[in-house]
């Protein structure tokens, strides 16, 4: 929380000093405003996946296993301030992505599958610099941030067509990770309509997740791989609505 908390203070110092620049004429705040977007997420559930493989019938070579999750992001851009060569902003997004399998798995002389759905919630803060490379178009040079992250998992025994137990697990703790991303924006209308994609590397990880009444964990303890460990490469398409300052 200390390394959050120094985060958060170079931000309001930042914007400080910027705001101050302003006022002696170096420039103009540009944009606040809303994003939505969608969102692919690679990751790399090594512990979750090899509980998959060990509990599936071993006659299914085609396995299907996670590692890519999709879904969408909302967020705001706090301000944008814009200058003739260059701008920055910052900026704050919720993001929820989620993956599905059905995996058959072996049952006594009766055809039985597991269902699963993970959800990669996280939320987070971060700044950008870019440059604009013609009056449609802005090239984010850099993007980072932090992000805090909640997963849920949740693992459906069906026999027969039949939902016979079903046990959902969680984080026991949120983790704080980060990203760094670069990107394109078009501009279709200047100031208030924008088309933003954005190419990230954002880092996940999750020892073990536990079930709600704290009976069981995912992957179980003779597992030793980590149920998430690490997260990859994010691709997003998000509109900006913008609004003048």
């Amino acid at each position: 929380m200390n390394k959050l908390f120094r985060y958060i203070l170079f931000l309001s110092l930042f914007v400080v000093s910027i705001t101050q620049a302003q006022s002696f004429g170096f420039g103009c705040l540009g944009l606040s405003g809303v994003y939505a977007g969608y969102s692919v997420q690679k990751y790399e559930p090594l512990g979750l996946n090899a509980y998959i493989k060990f509990i599936s019938d071993p006659d299914d070579p085609n396995v299907d296993v996670f590692g890519e999750a999709s879904g969408y992001r909302f967020g705001a851009n706090i301000f944008r301030a814009q200058f003739d060569r260059y701008f920055f902003s910052i900026k704050g997004f919720y993001q929820f992505l989620e993956e599905n399998h059905t995996v058959d798995i072996l049952r006594v002389e009766l055809p039985a599958s597991d269902e699963y759905k993970l959800r990669l919630d996280y939320w987070g803060i971060g700044i950008d610099f870019g440059v604009p490379l013609f009056h449609f178009l802005d090239w984010k040079i850099i993007d980072g941030g932090v992000t805090f992250s909640n997963f849920n998992f949740t693992s459906r025994l069906n026999i027969n067509s039949d939902n016979l137990a079903e046990i959902e697990y969680d984080q026991p703790k949120t983790y704080v990770g980060y990203y760094v991303a670069t990107g394109l924006v078009i501009h279709l209308v200047k100031d208030y309509l924008s088309l933003e994609g954005t190419a990230f590397y954002n880092q996940l990880r999750a020892d073990h997740l536990e079930s709600t009444d704290g009976l069981n964990q995912m992957p179980p303890k003779i597992f030793s791989e980590n149920f998430i460990d690490s997260g990859g490469f994010n691709g997003l398409v998000q509109l900006n609505i913008g609004v003048p300052l």
